[in-house]
């Protein structure tokens, strides 16, 4: 997993997805795995550093892009949350539109 990390990590768009061909094996939902072991390493060392940051965003919307339910779900939760800081109203629609699709 760990080339996979480093490809998501040096690609600046997801729409460029290089080790798709490479490793037509990898599901989104071992990315979503290894978004949670970022999550779980910066929990327990209680230490944010902003590129794994960027990191578990980037592994969370490949996952969404890619399919992935809790993906899309909590991509929808989080927009939800930031209504108040200028979503525009048509996404808010189409997030509410997703979740109740889930």
């Amino acid at each position: 997993m760990y080339p996979i990390f480093v490809q998501i990590s040096q690609s600046s768009t997801e729409e460029k997805i290089p080790w798709k061909k490479k490793y037509p094996y990898i599901k989104s939902s071992d990315l979503i795995q290894m978004r949670n072991v970022l999550m779980t390493l910066r929990m327990q060392n209680k230490f944010v550093h902003k590129n794994l940051l960027a990191m578990e965003d980037k592994l969370l919307n490949v996952a969404a892009e890619l399919g992935n339910n809790d993906a899309i779900s909590i991509l929808s939760f989080n927009a939800i949350q930031q209504q108040e800081r200028a979503t525009p109203n048509i996404m808010i629609k189409m997030t509410l539109k997703l979740l109740i699709d889930l």
